[in-house]
């Protein structure tokens, strides 16, 4: 072998002895030194966690001794595209339409191509919601780009029912879905429950599998809640509230059904009203409860306030007489009674059946400012009444701070408070229930445990009721209109509706109605109210049918016992 050879053989000898050396020594330093720490890499790469949704608890109502499902969750598919395989646009939508119009199902086609032009965008939703009877139907595998995702979402049987009282679950300005309006926000972390997490070792195919050490935190699955709402009385004041709003076409209308001894809501509606199923197409107004997020200047109604707080007190009788000359002068303004015409010598009854603004301020001044005020901060006025609802408003009383005569006046009828209608009704169960104020809830189990606060004597409370009941016998549309066999206590309201955003009054008229039966031991107090109704005048026409024939329902209804 020459020399060149042999040399050549002696340098490739060595270089393979180093490079196998170099091996031998990463081996042993991963093998043997650096072993621990490559184990655990490998660990963590097949390592998989997933986060586990729970499933968001159900709404009911009563309907007798049954409950029926007014919000639940349902199961099922959307239908997606990715562009990003989507090779012939025109193609993929005439077959995708055929399939589609099978199951009664269809994409809007300016839409459908709009998505198909994102090259890039692997994923955008066609159809948001198809049941698994419908998803089976379909024949779309070999649609290219085109697929079905499981997902579940709200669902709410009833529609419109009580949908102010619900809300909706949705999106919400963050982008993420949660519970908006309604007891679906109030009460979303009760609902929605606690997501679980499960992490351990995962194969290729992405099984968990039951080795090693593993991780399993099952989610804690959302609260059943259930209204107080009874199913057939909220449909009582919903069809008296669509009669309303035919008859009349009010800007607004609303009303209220509550035990005034417990404050348990039997009933909640207002009118514009929605669909939870498809809030998107509703107007964001919609929305808000005027019941408890709005403030409005009553009126009349305040009239009984007013004269219980007197009998309270001690200053006045229903016998009490007072001179009506039909109007009273005070720093300067004119207050006049509805017709502007007097009564001459009048005791306090005629001032709650011949609803007399003149008469309100004679008892408002027997009272005196002080305790007028103290009063109506009794009532609860300038505090919210924490009811299970959001966005709750507390009433406008700050005119009474100025201690001038006028606002005094203005407010033994109702004007120059605003206040709202659900702090309205609390403050109108005391006169119903011996003088004490109730916490108003609206879901089962969370009524206030504390006992509530006695701001009328009983002695007041059964005089003014017995005052009331004179008013629906022999006052009210004419009188002798109320059920029979029944007593039956009420007032109304008919109230300027205040300018926004200036000072004074618009032309502008609201509408308010209370009563509650039987009048000395009440099973329910309704309240009702219309902003702006057309071609009516005065609340007694305008709600007062409405009135007894919701009050002749619930008698029936509650099958109570006649008290006459």
């Amino acid at each position: 072998m020459m020399k060149g050879t042999r040399g050549r053989l002696a340098i490739v000898t060595v270089a393979l002895s180093l490079f196998a050396g170099v091996l031998i020594a990463k081996l042993f330093f991963v093998q043997v030194i650096s072993a621990d720490y490559y184990q655990s890499l490998a660990q963590r790469q097949q390592v998989a966690s997933q986060e586990l949704s729970p499933r968001r608890g159900e709404i009911f109502v009563h309907d007798g001794k049954d409950l029926i499902t007014i919000a639940t969750t349902r199961s099922g598919w959307l239908l997606y595209a990715d562009a990003r395989k989507i090779e012939d646009a025109e193609e993929t939508y005439e077959r995708l339409q055929r399939e589609l119009a099978t199951v009664s199902l269809e994409i809007n086609k300016e839409r459908f191509f709009s998505i198909a032009e994102k090259r890039d965008d692997p994923f955008e939703i066609l159809v948001p919601r198809i049941e698994d009877g419908v998803a089976k139907k379909m024949k779309i595998d070999d649609i290219p780009g085109i697929g079905l995702l499981s997902r579940e979402w709200r669902y709410y049987p009833l529609n419109e029912f009580a949908a102010h009282s619900i809300g909706f679950f949705g999106f919400g300005n963050d982008g993420k879905e949660s519970g908006q309006y309604g007891v679906e926000r109030f009460y979303d972390a009760e609902l929605q429950g606690k997501r679980g997490v499960q992490e351990g070792i995962a194969s290729s195919g992405g099984t968990f599998l039951n080795i090693g050490k593993s991780i399993f935190l099952p989610p804690r699955e959302g609260e059943d809640i259930t209204l107080t709402i009874d199913y057939g009385v909220q449909q009582m004041l919903e069809r008296a509230l669509d009669g309303i709003v035919s008859t009349f076409r009010p800007e607004t209308a609303g009303g209220i059904i509550i035990d005034p001894k417990t404050g348990k809501i039997l009933a909640l509606a207002a009118r514009s009203n929605f669909n939870p199923n498809t809030y998107a197409a509703s107007d964001i107004g919609d929305f808000f409860n005027p019941l408890v997020s709005s403030i409005y200047e009553l009126g009349s109604i305040f009239k009984p306030l007013t004269v219980a707080a007197a009998l309270d007190a001690g200053v006045v009788t229903p016998e009490t007489e007072y001179v009506d000359y039909g109007f009273v002068e005070i720093n300067g303004a004119k207050i006049s009674n509805f017709d502007g015409k007097g009564r001459g010598r009048t005791n306090i009854q005629g001032i709650l059946s011949e609803s007399l603004n003149t008469g309100a301020v004679f008892v408002g001044q027997k009272i005196g400012k002080e305790k007028f005020l103290d009063y109506f901060e009794r009532y609860g006025f300038d505090t919210k009444t924490d009811i299970d609802l959001p966005f709750e408003t507390v009433g406008d009383i700050s005119n009474l701070e100025t201690n001038r005569d006028i606002e005094y006046a203005a407010a033994s009828f109702g004007q120059g408070v605003a206040v709202t209608p659900i702090e309205f009704v609390r403050a109108a169960s005391a006169l119903a229930n011996g003088g004490y104020l109730i916490q108003p809830y609206i879901v089962e189990g969370k009524e206030n445990t504390r006992p509530p606060k006695q701001i009328l004597s009983e002695d007041a409370s059964h005089t003014i009721s017995r005052m009331l009941t004179v008013v629906v016998d022999k006052a009210l549309l004419g009188g002798g209109e109320g059920p029979e066999h029944y007593s039956v206590a009420a007032k109304t309201g008919t109230a300027q509706v205040a300018n926004t955003g200036s000072s004074g009054y618009s032309g502008k008229f609201l509408h308010s109605f209370f009563g509650y039966a039987p009048s000395f031991d009440p099973k329910f107090l309704i309240f009702l109210f219309s902003k702006d109704p057309k071609g009516v005048q005065y609340a007694s026409h305008s709600l007062g049918p409405t009135f007894l024939d919701l009050t002749s329902s619930l008698l029936y209804h509650y099958e109570i016992p006649p008290d006459r």
